[in-house]
C-alpha cells in the first residue's frame, strides 16, 4: 500500500525538528522509517504481505472457531452444484460416480478490511486451511468420508465473503430401479450438510446447473433439482440441522443395448419360425429349436450379470423370459407334428371330421391345396385292411393292421377265400366246381395215364390263385396305408402352418406389451 500524503509531510516535519534539535536516534528512526516504506510501495505483493499479516497475525485470526462477532448469530452458506459428466453407473452395486464443480460462499466477518488503507486491494487468495470452512459433508457418501474442502484455494474479498470452488469427484449411493432397462430414467440424490454444526450455526442453501453437463455416451442429463430442508437425526434428538439435496435426472441411451441385447433376441425369435416351415422329414425341427433356446439362455445370463439382485425384473429380462417360453411351446408343438407326420407305430384312418376340418376347411384357408385322397378301390369292392379273409368269423374287436414284412412265407400264413372259387362255373378254368368239363364230363384216354387227376390239379390251382390273391392284398393294403400316412402328413403340414401363426400371434402380442410398458 502506498503511504498517504498526510503521513510523509509528518514524518518530514519529524525529521526537521529532530534536525534542530540534535536528535539524532529520532532523525536515524524517522529515516530509515521513511525509505523503507518507500521503496516496499511498488508492488501489490506487499500489500498482500502486508494485509494478510495484519488480518491473521495481528488480529490473532483463528480458523478453528466459526468467524462470527455474535456467537448467537448462523453463518449462511450458498452451495454450487455444477455435474460435469457420469463417470459410472453401477447397477449391480448400487453407485453413482459423478464429476462435479463445487462452490461454496460464506462471510467471515474476521477477514474485511478498508481496500484504501492498503492500496486498492480488494481481494486476495489463500489456502483454504488457513481460513474457516463449514464442515459440508455428502451424506450418502458411498466411499470413506474425507475432508474434501482441504488443500484448495479460497478467495478472501475486503467485505469479508469467502469463495470455494474446486472441482470433486464424488460417489455415492442411488437406488438404481432396473425395470425399465435399457429404456430406464434413473433419478440420483445426492445430500450435503454440515456434520457437527447444526440449524443455529450453519444454514445452508443451494443451487444446481447442468449447462456444463458432457454426455459419457451412455446417459444423457435431464435435470438438477435442489431442495434444502431442515431435519433431526436418530444421533442428536431435538436438535435440527439443514442439508441441501440434489436430485440428478438421468436418461440412459439404448441403442447400444438394442444393438447388442434386444436385436438378437428378435432375430433369434424370427429363427424360431423356421421350426415350424423346416419339412419334418429333415429330421432337423426339434434340434433347431433347442439350439434357439440355449442361445436365449446365453443371451439372458449376460443381462444377469450386470442387473442387481433385485426383485425388480427388467423389461429386456421380462422380453427374453417371453421368447424362451415361446421357443420351448413351439419345441412341444414341433414333436406332436411330427407325430401328426409319421402317423404314429400304428397306422390309422384319418377320422371324417378331421379329414374334413384340417384338409378341407383350414387347409383352404391357409391357401394350402392338399391332394385328395379316397380309399383304394380293387375289383369292384373295398378293401378293408381291419377284416379277416372271407368265411371267418371276426368276434373281436378290429386291431390295427401291421404292416407285412417282406420276410413272411405266405405258406405259413392263412390263405385267404376267393369268392369266384365257391361258384358253381369258374370263368377262368372253364371247368366245374365238381372237376367236369363243361358242357360235358371228362373222358378217360391212354395218353392221360399217369397225370394228376383232374381234382389235384383244381387243388393246385387254387393254391395258385391264394397266393395272388395274398400279394394283391398285400399289395392293395400297401397302398391304402401310404394313402393314409400321406393324410396324416398333410394334416400335420396343415397343423405345422396353425401353430406357426399362432406363435406369430404371440411373438407380436408379447413384444407390444413390452412396448407399452416402456411407454
Amino acid at each position: 500500500m502506498l503511504p498517504g500524503t498526510s503521513w510523509v509531510m509528518e514524518q518530514v516535519s519529524t525529521i526537521e525538528a529532530a534536525y534542530h534539535n540534535n536528535d539524532t536516534a529520532t532523525l536515524f528512526k524517522t529515516t530509515k522509517l521513511l525509505t523503507v516504506s518507500s521503496s516496499s510501495s511498488r508492488p501489490t505483493d506487499t500489500n498482500t504481505k502486508r494485509l494478510i499479516r495484519r488480518l491473521f497475525d495481528e488480529n490473532e485470526y483463528d480458523n478453528r472457531i466459526r468467524p462470527v462477532f455474535n456467537e448467537t448469530s448462523p453463518i449462511h452458506v450458498e452451495m454450487l452444484l455444477y455435474v460435469k459428466s457420469i463417470l459410472d453407473m453401477d447397477e449391480r452395486r448400487q453407485i453413482l460416480k459423478t464429476n462435479s464443480w463445487l462452490t461454496f460462499n460464506w462471510n467471515d466477518e474476521f477477514l474485511q478490511w478498508n481496500p484504501e488503507d492498503f492500496g486498492g486491494l480488494t481481494s486476495f487468495k489463500i489456502i483454504s486451511q488457513s481460513v474457516w470452512t463449514p464442515d459440508i459433508t455428502l451424506y450418502n457418501s458411498a466411499e470413506a468420508y474425507a475432508r474434501y474442502m482441504d488443500d484448495k484455494v479460497v478467495v478472501v474479498y475486503h467485505t469479508g465473503a469467502i469463495n470455494w470452488a474446486s472441482p470433486t469427484v464424488f460417489v455415492s449411493h442411488c437406488r438404481i430401479s432396473v425395470t425399465l432397462f435399457p429404456f430406464d430414467r434413473q433419478s440420483c440424490e445426492m445430500k450435503f450438510g454440515p456434520w457437527q454444526h447444526d440449524g443455529t450455526e450453519v444454514v445452508v442453501r443451494g443451487q444446481g446447473d447442468e449447462s456444463i453437463y458432457i454426455s459419457d455416451g451412455e446417459w444423457d442429463m435431464q435435470s438438477v433439482d435442489v431442495a434444502s430442508k431442515s431435519q433431526m437425526y436418530p444421533d442428536a434428538p431435538g436438535i435440527e440441522y439443514f442439508d441441501v439435496t440434489y436430485t440428478i435426472s438421468i436418461t440412459r441411451r439404448s441403442n447400444y443395448y438394442v444393438f447388442n441385447l434386444i436385436l438378437p433376441c428378435v432375430l433369434i425369435s424370427g429363427i424360431t419360425t423356421l421350426v415350424f416351415i423346416l419339412p419334418a422329414d429333415s429330421g432337423e425341427k426339434v434340434s433347431l429349436g433347442i439350439t434357439v433356446l440355449l442361445s436365449l439362455t446365453v443371451f439372458l445370463l449376460i443381462i444377469a450379470e450386470s442387473m442387481p439382485a433385485t426383485s425388480d425384473v427388467p423389461v429386456i429380462g421380462q422380453y427374453y423370459a417371453a421368447t424362451m417360453l415361446l421357443v420351448s411351446v413351439s419345441v412341444v408343438l414341433t414333436i406332436i407334428v411330427l407325430n401328426l407326420h409319421h402317423g404314429g407305430p400304428y397306422v390309422h384312418p384319418v377320422p371324417r371330421w378331421m379329414r374334413y376340418v384340417i384338409l378341407y376347411r383350414l387347409a383352404r384357408f391357409l391357401r394350402l391345396n392338399p391332394k385328395a385322397t379316397n380309399p383304394l378301390k380293387a375289383g369292384g369292392r373295398t378293401i378293408d385292411i381291419d377284416s379277416k379273409p372271407p368265411g371267418e368269423n371276426n368276434p373281436k374287436k378290429k386291431r390295427p393292421m401291421r404292416i407285412p414284412s417282406t420276410t413272411d412265407d405266405p405258406d405259413m400264413m392263412e390263405m385267404p377265400k376267393l369268392a369266384y372259387l365257391e361258384c358253381p362255373d369258374s370263368p377262368l378254368l372253364g371247368i366245374h366246381a365238381n372237376g367236369s368239363a363243361r358242357g360235358s364230363h371228362r373222358k378217360s384216354h391212354p395218353s392221360l395215364e399217369g397225370q394228376p387227376s383232374l381234382s389235384e390239379e383244381t387243388i393246385l390251382l387254387k393254391r395258385l390263385l391264394g397266393h395272388a390273391s395274398y400279394f394283391r392284398d398285400r399289395a392293395e393294403r400297401d397302398d391304402l396305408t401310404h394313402t393314409y400316412l400321406t393324410e396324416w402328413k398333410q394334416i400335420a403340414v396343415v397343423v405345422d402352418r396353425i401353430f406357426m401363426i399362432f406363435y406369430l400371434v404371440l411373438s407380436a402380442a408379447t413384444m407390444l406389451i413390452i412396448i407399452a410398458q416402456v411407454e
